[in-house]
């Protein structure tokens, strides 16, 4: 499974087209927490927060049933 996911990344690296758009810009902790801001106020990010959330939350649910059901 290792060699599989290294052979998927390096694919990736390689296959994947460059950004036209991007502009790297230095790291700045207020950047990030004004970018952060930003987000949370919008409805449909915040939403698709809410789903991933919730996705998150029932998987580890059902994790933790499975793993605590008696195995026969």
């Amino acid at each position: 499974m290792g060699l599989i996911g290294v052979i998927c990344f390096i694919l990736f690296v390689i296959l994947l087209p460059k950004s036209n758009h991007f502009t790297p810009k230095p790291f700045s902790i207020t950047g990030a927490h004004q970018e952060l801001i930003s987000q949370l106020k919008s409805t449909v990010v915040r939403q698709a927060y809410y789903m991933a959330g919730i996705t998150f939350f029932v998987f580890m649910g059902d994790l933790q049933l499975c793993s605590l059901l008696p195995s026969r």
